[in-house]
């Protein structure tokens, strides 16, 4: 429940002008390059007049997909004025949650859809889902 909670509040920044189009958590999954829970430390800022870039880094707990590099480079960017739809993950700073990331080609990674980021309680979920395409890629 705590975890649950924690997850709600780092999301606050996100949800308030986000509208996204539904993807499904098993399409997510199967797009995704690396998979763990972890924690996000370190953030960085470079604000310009319609843009933030953000850098932070994820500290893995458990990984479930992928094999991660060894500094695991979190990049974002933030529109201002806030009226596009960004993700901010500013929120989740030490907060230990499940990754669902994107590899970019700069050799960072992304979470830019609300789905790639959910409460470690929801592990198991995507275990499963993880070894379900497993199972099928394997037939």
């Amino acid at each position: 429940m705590k975890s649950t909670l924690l997850f709600l509040i780092a999301l606050i920044p996100v949800l308030v002008f986000a509208e996204w189009q539904e993807i499904p958590i098993g399409k997510v999954v199967a797009d995704s390059d690396l998979i763990m829970t972890g924690t996000l430390a370190n953030i960085s800022r470079a604000a310009s007049a319609n843009l933030i870039k953000c850098e932070g880094t994820l500290t893995p707990i458990e990984v479930l997909k992928g094999t991660p590099p060894k500094r695991i480079r979190l990049t974002w960017e933030i529109s201002v004025p806030p009226e596009s739809i960004s993700v901010d993950h500013s929120g989740a700073e030490g907060i230990p949650l499940l990754w669902l990331l994107k590899e970019k080609p700069d050799g960072t990674y992304g979470a830019h859809y609300l789905k790639r980021l959910q409460p470690i309680s929801r592990t198991e979920r995507i275990r499963k889902i993880i070894e379900s395409h497993n199972k099928a890629a394997a037939h």
